[in-house]
């Protein structure tokens, strides 16, 4: 996962690891997510944007 810490722009807070899911054109994506534990705003980081849900989106596509 991630090293760094990421803060909350809307809240200042430190985003804190949370299990959750997805749910992205029609598919759940099960998950550790970085999340605001004020505002619970959730960090979506660039692997699972360029992984799995770019693999969703092809498999969409080619519906």
């Amino acid at each position: 996962m991630i090293d760094e810490k990421i803060v909350c722009l809307k809240c200042n807070k430190t985003m804190e690891i949370k299990k959750g899911k997805l749910k992205y054109l029609e598919n759940i994506i099960n998950y550790e997510f970085l999340t605001c534990p004020e505002c619970k705003t959730i960090y979506i980081p660039e692997e699972l944007v360029e992984g799995k849900m770019h693999e969703i989106e092809m498999a969409f596509e080619d519906k």
